[in-house]
């Protein structure tokens, strides 16, 4: 051709025509003839305002439903009538029952032109709810508490619990299962469950030990135990804690141990430790005897275990005599004064049991001499004796006579009372005395160490 054309188009024809231009925008066109020359040409293509629609969006109340809705309320640079066509093939200026999603709007104006918008249905989130527990400590308590954590949905939640408590927390709970219906803003609706679970109580195994002996402090408690939050303290006297299980150097009774684990939950713990019998010993009635005489003393003992010891004592001096040996199970006693015996058995628990016996003694005085003999031969009362209770009387410490100018005529010493082979014959130096009184003196010495003297006077004849 004799020109050339070229547009400010890229890939524009070498012609003097070129369309499908978009309008708003400046074009040139440059013609260059055979010679070289040329010449610039300036077009501006105009274009009608935009088609621009307003849309109402319902967007999706809760996740996972179909409530959306689309809707054309008003449209802009579009000569009318126009025409609407959706994604879904749906016509018409609006759509409902959508889920979430992307649809497409597609407008075609009078004219023939043509606009196409992408419209968004969005959902909330999915309700969710979780829950943080402020646990039980101590079983049987009631202080837990529960709080749900909402997430998802539309805000503006409301929490009604399945008992009876509102709002997001419920406290003063005990062990169970909670429900909260949580309803967010839109009326969407989600029901979930927890526990508050009951923690594990303490639970106790005890080894005892009664006490040995009645009155005794040796008895023991010895507590095991489980359950609850190691490590555990414990206290016999509800005051002072400390960290061993077992007591000891207790007396029969009812004692209350508390046992407080590492939560300080505490658990009480209640036994007795029994009494066992004392062991009896009775040895009678307290009882009299005579100086000289003696009494069989028996103890009576009940209520020991096994075999018994016997160990003896009196309070003054050891005049005691074993009839069993080495048991030494009774005594014969034979006090020279009044005494107290006493016994304590022991028994193959060590248990003692002792009991005591009071021997009164009466000391009756008892030594004379006869008021007259008859020293002739007959070998009836040939001899002056001094006579008297010899279980009483040890011995005759002295026997003197004297006439009645105080000459001693007879004297002895140191024998036993009613001797007849010891005594005054009437005689002096070998010769008789004349019928007549005379006067004697006597000294005696009782059992129990007491001494006596008596006088009198005794008639000779002849």
């Amino acid at each position: 051709t004799k020109y050339n054309y070229e547009w400010s188009v890229p890939n524009s024809p070498n012609s003097i025509y070129v369309g499908n231009l978009p309008g708003g925008q400046a074009y040139t066109l440059t013609i260059t003839d055979l010679q070289g020359c040329s010449g610039t040409f300036s077009f501006f293509i105009t274009q009608p305002p935009p088609i621009v629609a307003q849309i109402a969006t319902q967007n999706v109340s809760c996740n996972g439903l179909s409530d959306g809705s689309l809707q054309v309320t008003g449209i802009q640079g579009a000569s009318l009538p126009a025409t609407y066509t959706w994604s879904n093939s749906t016509t018409g200026p609006g759509i409902s029952n959508l889920a979430a999603g992307n649809y497409i709007l597609t407008i075609h104006a009078a004219d023939g032109c043509i606009e196409q918008d992408t419209l968004t249905v969005t959902e909330p989130a999915p309700l969710a709810v979780s829950f943080e527990i402020m646990p039980l400590l101590c079983s049987g308590d009631n202080n837990a508490s529960v709080e749900a954590m909402i997430s998802g949905g539309t805000p503006g939640y409301s929490v009604n619990w399945n008992n009876g408590g509102t709002g997001t927390q419920i406290g003063n709970l005990g062990p169970g299962i909670y429900t909260a219906n949580v309803t967010d803003m839109n009326g969407c609706v989600l029901t979930d469950s927890t526990a508050v679970e009951r923690p594990d109580s303490m639970t106790i195994q005890v080894e005892k030990t009664d006490p040995g002996c009645f009155g005794a402090s040796n008895g023991q408690i010895r507590l095991y135990v489980s359950g609850g939050q190691m490590p555990y303290r414990y206290s016999i006297d509800g005051v002072n804690f400390g960290g061993s299980s077992s007591f000891i150097g207790l007396k029969a009774g009812v004692y209350t141990i508390l046992i407080r684990d590492n939560n300080s939950c505490i658990t009480a713990y209640t036994d007795s430790l029994l009494q066992p019998p004392a062991v009896m010993v009775a040895l009678g009635p307290d009882t009299t005897i005579v100086l000289g005489d003696s009494v069989l003393v028996i103890p009576d003992v009940s209520d020991a275990f096994g075999m018994v010891k016997y160990k003896w004592r009196s309070v003054l001096v050891e005049d005691l005599m074993c009839l069993d040996t080495p048991e030494c199970s009774m005594i014969w006693a034979k006090p020279y004064q009044t005494n107290t015996y006493i016994v304590t058995v022991t028994d193959e628990n060590g248990c003692k049991g002792s009991d005591d016996i009071v021997v009164n003694v009466i000391k009756p005085r008892g030594a004379y001499v006869p008021t007259g003999f008859s020293p002739n031969g007959d070998l009836t009362n040939d001899l002056l004796v001094v006579y008297g209770k010899s279980l009483q009387i040890r011995r005759v410490v002295s026997f003197r006579v004297y006439d009645r100018w105080g000459e001693k005529l007879y004297e002895d010493s140191d024998f036993s009372v009613n001797d007849e082979t010891r005594g005054w014959d009437g005689s002096f130096r070998g010769r008789n005395c004349d019928p007549g009184v005379y006067v004697w003196y006597v000294e005696v010495e009782y059992r129990d160490g007491y001494r006596e003297s008596l006088s009198g006077n005794v008639t000779l004849i002849r």
